[in-house]
């Protein structure tokens, strides 16, 4: 069978482009965990209007933690598209093991997240649809 050499080159680059497609599809199904995430607490606002929800996450052997995602209670409690829970991630690195670390509204406005420890959560952001969040360092024990 005579293939004109256009053609031979064409077939050639075809099935390059394709194993490199298929090896880089590959790489990337691989490569990404998913994370799995556990419900740790939930606090509703005092009028009950939003939700702020403390979820532990485990991301395989590369990656634990916990992240605080807050939510408007009408909304749809859909995933995100990367797997999170429902809701906006605000913050993460809350010890939820120590007890004088916690999450509390001061009001309908202000979310308090307190930590432990000198090191403060990670903020994503710091205001969220008119609730402010703030970080309050917890009284060190004696």
């Amino acid at each position: 069978l005579g293939v004109k050499p256009l053609l031979r080159r064409f077939i050639i680059g075809a099935a390059i482009v394709a194993s490199i497609a298929v090896i880089g599809v590959g790489w990337i199904v691989l490569s990404f965990s998913g994370c799995d995430y556990w419900l740790i607490y939930a606090r509703p606002s005092p009028s009950d209007r939003y939700v702020a929800a403390l979820y532990a996450a485990e991301c395989g052997m590369a990656e634990s933690g916990t992240l605080l995602i807050l939510r408007d209670r009408s909304a749809l409690a859909l995933r995100s598209v990367e797997g999170r829970p429902a809701g906006t991630a605000i913050a993460t690195g809350i010890d939820a093991s120590d007890p004088r670390s916690d999450v509390f509204w001061d009001s309908e406005a202000s979310l308090v997240v307190q930590y432990s420890g000198d090191d403060a959560p990670v903020f994503q952001r710091n205001e969220w649809g008119g609730v402010r969040i703030v970080a309050r360092q917890a009284a060190h024990q004696p």
